[in-house]
């Protein structure tokens, strides 16, 4: 049989995070090695044949491996791998071309964990790929297939976008709070469970809701001294929501290595960070 080659464009939500989709089906009279150069698109491949083996090209020493039934090639900034092909078999493969930052707007993977590698996603969305590979499998035509994986790509980008808005929304709320919320009705209130609002929340932010407010328990009361320096820590205490003075002790040798009474307070400076170039001006008077 000749090879067969399509493409299809992905639907218009998806024109500004995936190229293009392409099927290449073709049967390989002898051994041929495809050369993986440098690329500006991550491309997601689906397998339907075993007969792909990828080399990589670093490692003289390691014999290629079978391709998966769904691998991820990141950005490639030079030739790392090429894909082996064995004679008399049948090479049937369906590629997803994602812009630089498409692969990360729909699976939330940051594409340098992408770049220069080669390799077949794990743990849940794993899982989904592996399924939906099947289903592509029994698909014949190029539009049918594209038609599913369009609807399984928009439903993984609303799902992100669900879990951002949640996630601004719940940090919004711990910043524009001087009390100590509760974390558990918060994840309520983003209808996600206490331990997925945590790593969601770690996810898309950098650090914990619980590390989050703390920090903000502790700017709070850097405002409070500033605009009143003659406040005492009790009251700033509770109004920062603090069970009492000995946590705020606690928290700020905790964050700052320094007590609330070591710290050198100057009233009529302006700015919300005085208290910091403070110190670095007493550090520097010290040299």
């Amino acid at each position: 049989m000749g090879p067969i080659y399509q493409l299809a464009k992905p639907e218009r939500l998806l024109e500004d995070h995936i190229y293009f989709y392409t099927h290449f089906k073709s049967f390989v009279p002898e051994d041929e090695c495809i050369y993986l150069m440098p690329s500006t698109d991550i491309k997601l491949s689906f397998n339907f044949a075993d007969c792909g083996f990828i080399r990589d090209i670093r490692e003289k020493d390691i014999e290629p491996v079978k391709t998966p039934v769904h691998v991820t090639l990141g950005l490639q900034t030079k030739r790392n791998y090429d894909l082996i092909l064995k004679k008399n078999t049948l090479y049937d493969s369906l590629v997803v071309f994602f812009k630089p930052h498409g692969f990360y707007d729909i699976f939330n993977i940051p594409p340098a964990n992408l770049t220069d590698h080669y390799f077949s996603i794990e743990g849940k969305v794993g899982k989904e790929l592996a399924e939906l590979a099947d289903k592509l499998s029994k698909l014949s035509l190029l539009c049918d297939q594209a038609a599913l994986l369009n609807n399984y790509f928009i439903e993984k980008l609303e799902q992100i976008q669900l879990k951002k808005s949640a996630i601004v929304f719940a940090s919004q709320s711990i910043l524009s709070s001087a009390k100590t919320l509760n974390l558990k009705k918060l994840a309520c209130d983003c209808n996600l469970s206490p331990r997925h609002f945590e790593r969601v929340f770690k996810e898309f932010v950098g650090i914990s809701a619980m590390k989050l407010q703390s920090i903000n328990r502790f700017e709070t009361c850097l405002k409070l001294k500033e605009r009143i320096p003659q406040k005492k820590w009790t009251n700033i205490a509770f109004e920062a929501g603090y069970t009492d003075q000995m946590h705020l002790v606690r928290e700020f040798k905790k964050l700052s290595s320094l007590t609330p009474s070591s710290i050198h307070w100057k009233s009529g400076i302006d700015g919300m960070h005085w208290h910091f170039l403070r110190k670095l001006v007493d550090v520097n008077n010290n040299v």
